[in-house]
Formats: structure tokens, sequence, C-alpha cells
């Protein structure tokens, strides 16, 4: 009869603790703790891992990583010190504990110490995750500028080819263009010249022939008047 008053008393001063704010079963409350738990390892880990690659690695040592670092930095502690305290708390809530110390939010020492490390730390990660994206957007934003300039300067390089290419190309033509000039004035000129020669001997040759012909014909109308003043 003590036992079961005892229990019983127990029983009704939990229900009056927790004030009927969990009213699942304690399979909801293993799941739940279960959860709870497995995030606790994943953040503690994950964050843990973080630091430790940030603080072995020197390449990655830039300045817009510190505020990530400064984020694991939160994130670990919050993980480590919070989650455990609220883990142990939903637990009570749900009846899983066999061994238990009690409402921790009926020791106000607790609960101070909860509110600001809970508090402080999360705030911290915010304020972390905030001026991450800031410098993330300007980091983009440098970027996209970089690039216009980048773009601007390649265009202006291949514009320079360009005119280059068409000055050479003139240029080129340019002299195509003198040199076929001069080929086309020797050439003209060693046609007239050969034009020229030709028509010097071929007109020696015709007045040769003409000296021949008016000669023997000279000769030949000579003698024909010979013969016919003999032959009177």
């Amino acid at each position: 009869m003590t036992n079961t008053s005892s229990s019983s008393s127990t029983g009704v001063s939990r229900r009056n603790d927790t004030n009927d704010v969990y009213d699942g079963t304690q399979v909801e409350g293993i799941a739940l703790c279960s959860a709870l738990t497995l995030t606790f390892i994943l953040v503690v880990v994950g964050n843990l891992l973080t630091i430790v690659i940030f603080a072995k690695n020197k390449n990655i040592r830039k300045k817009y990583l510190f505020l990530v670092v400064n984020m694991a930095f939160a994130d670990l502690f919050l993980g480590a010190l919070s989650l455990p305290v609220y883990i142990y708390h939903v637990g009570y809530e749900f009846h899983l504990w066999t061994t238990f110390v009690g409402n921790l939010w009926t020791d106000k020492t607790i609960v101070i110490s909860y509110v600001i490390v809970d508090s402080a730390f999360s705030q911290a990660s915010l304020i972390s995750a905030v001026f991450i994206t800031i410098a993330e957007f300007r980091r983009a934003l440098s970027l996209c500028c970089t690039g216009r300039h980048l773009q601007a300067a390649v265009d202006t390089k291949l514009s320079k080819r360009r005119k280059e290419r068409h000055r050479t190309t003139a240029e080129f033509s340019s002299e195509v263009a003198f040199e076929q000039d001069v080929m086309d004035t020797e050439f003209s000129r060693e046609l007239a010249f050969e034009q020229n020669v030709m028509d010097t001997e071929f007109s020696r040759e015709l007045a040769f022939e003409q000296d021949v012909l008016n000669t023997e014909f000279s000769s030949e109308l000579a003698f024909e008047q010979d013969v016919m003043d003999t032959k009177l």
C-alpha cells in the first residue's frame, strides 16, 4: 500500500510538473528523442570536422571562410550544450527515463543557464549566417563585375586583333597590287623593247631585200637596154 501510494503520488507529481504538455505515447517520445539524438550527433560531428579541416588545411584559410568557422563554433556549442538538455527534457515529458533528476525547468539556475547558452549561440549562428550571405552576395557581385570587365577586355582585344588583321590584309593587298603593277610595267617594257627590236630587224631586212630587188631590177633593165641598143 505504501509503495502504491508513493508511486501514485509520484505519477501525480510528474503529471502536475508536465502540465499535460506532451500527451503522446512513449513510442512517439522514443521517435522524437531518437531524431533529436541523431541531430545532436550530426551537428557535433559535422561542425567539429569543419573546424578540424579548417585548422589543418592552410590552403582554405581564406578571409571569407572565417565566418563559416565562426558559425561552426556557434552550432557546435549549441548542439553540444543545449541539445542534450532539451533531449532530457523531452524524454522526461514522455516518461522515458527510469532514473531522472526531475523537471529541469523547475530549477531557475538551469533554466537561466539554458536560456543564456541557447540564445547566445543561436544568435551568434544567425548573425554568422547573415554575414556569410552578405559576403557571398558581395563576392558574387564582384565576380559579376569582374566578368563584365573581362568580357569588355576580351572584346577590346578581339576588336584590336580584327583591326590588325584588316590592316595586315590591306597592307598585303597593297603590296600585291604594287608588285603586280611593277611586274606589268616591266613586262610592258620588255614587250615594247622586243617589239621595237623585231620591228627594227624586220625594217632592215625589208630595206635590204628592197635594195637587192631594186639593184637586180636596175641591172636587168640596163642589160636589156644595152641589148636593144646593140641590135639597133
